[in-house]
């Protein structure tokens, strides 16, 4: 059959679903009567048993799963099942395969990462991953990892912690075994969201179009600030400055009442209480008032009931109007004083 690779993908598996484990002998005198010697073969025949039929059963659902692709017009290969006539070196033609394929699957289970890294495991099948070192140094150490890598959880929950780390931020895809079976052609309306994810990827298909070329751009109403460079003290607002510093007793409600009408300095009034400490209730609080002059004075109010006796002196407006960079009130608040 011939194939091109943009249609080919290869399968890479590991035999048992689950962690390989093997029965451990009980400490202790169990063993040492013939009895208890029996009685750990038993269970240790039933555990190797109850491991190769979870290996039959991953293994025919591999190959279900390798059908599916075959029956929708995409060549699957198997890692460990050879189809060329003729090879002789598994691991050469394993590699091959691997370069002629335009992805590589892998079905990701609680053994298969130990499986790619080469650890040891019990001797329960004579399994043997023809690809596992070249694979373990494409992914990790030759960066080829996210695009040609697609992990699979076959059957199983997702578990990201099972992934090789370098195919974390990989898309994974998540099939179930009644997606597959019998399902040729592709029938959309009972797959999942993952399987035609995965079936789109790999034939490369764009399931979601792109709007149009030439969709108008919504226009966006521009706000502009204020141009030039920013206001700088001058040196005669800076003697005004240090002059006010210095009169730190309570204004009058008399001149706070002048402070007010001052359009010149009640246009401020929010950013000059918002130095002041007031919260944003009291603000809104002020904000209830009809005009800004009363706004203002509103201000002066909340702030002589929170200091008591203490109040708003011209020290203290002059460094708010200092810190809001409205240098020119420090003739407001002088000529208030002065008159």
């Amino acid at each position: 059959m011939a194939t091109s690779q943009s249609h080919q993908v290869f399968i890479v598996y590991a035999h048992n679903p689950e962690e390989y484990t093997q029965l451990q002998p009980p400490e202790g005198a169990e063993l040492e009567t013939s009895e208890g010697k029996r009685t750990f073969l038993d269970k240790a025949k039933a555990h190797d048993e109850k491991m190769r039929v979870s290996i039959r059963q991953h293994e025919k659902l591999v190959k279900t799963f390798a059908t599916f692709w075959e029956r929708n017009g995409v060549h699957a290969l198997l890692d460990q099942h050879i189809t060329d006539e003729g090879t002789d070196n598994r691991m050469k033609w394993a590699q091959g395969k691997i370069e002629g394929s335009r992805f590589v699957i892998l079905i990701i289970s609680k053994s298969f990462l130990p499986f790619l890294e080469g650890k040891p495991r019990p001797p329960v099948d004579k399994e043997y991953l023809f690809s596992n070192d070249y694979l373990y140094n494409k992914i990790h150490f030759l960066g080829e990892g996210g695009p040609k890598f697609l992990p699979v959880f076959l059957n199983q929950k997702k578990d990201l912690s099972l992934l090789p780390k370098a195919l974390m931020a990989s898309t994974v895809y998540e099939i179930h075994e009644q997606e597959i079976i019998d399902m040729s052609p592709l029938d959309i309306s009972k797959c999942s969201e993952s399987l035609l994810s995965l079936y789109c990827r790999v034939t490369g298909q764009n399931r979601y179009s792109r709007p149009d070329v030439g969709t108008p751009v919504i226009p966006i109403p521009v706000v502009r600030g204020p141009f030039g460079p920013k206001p700088v003290m001058t040196e005669q607002q800076r003697t005004k400055f240090n002059s006010l510093s210095k009169q730190n007793n309570p204004l009058s409600k008399a001149l706070q009442s002048k402070l007010a009408e001052s359009e010149a300095f009640s246009k401020h009034w929010r950013d000059i209480g918002s130095r002041l400490d007031l919260t944003q209730v009291e603000l809104a609080q002020c904000e209830q008032c009809e005009d800004t002059s009363e706004r203002c004075y509103q201000m002066f109010v909340v702030v002589g009931r929170r200091t008591g006796e203490a109040g708003v002196s011209a020290a203290i407006l002059a460094e708010a109007a200092r810190q809001i960079k409205q240098y020119q009130l420090f003739d407001v608040i002088q000529m208030c004083l002065e008159n």
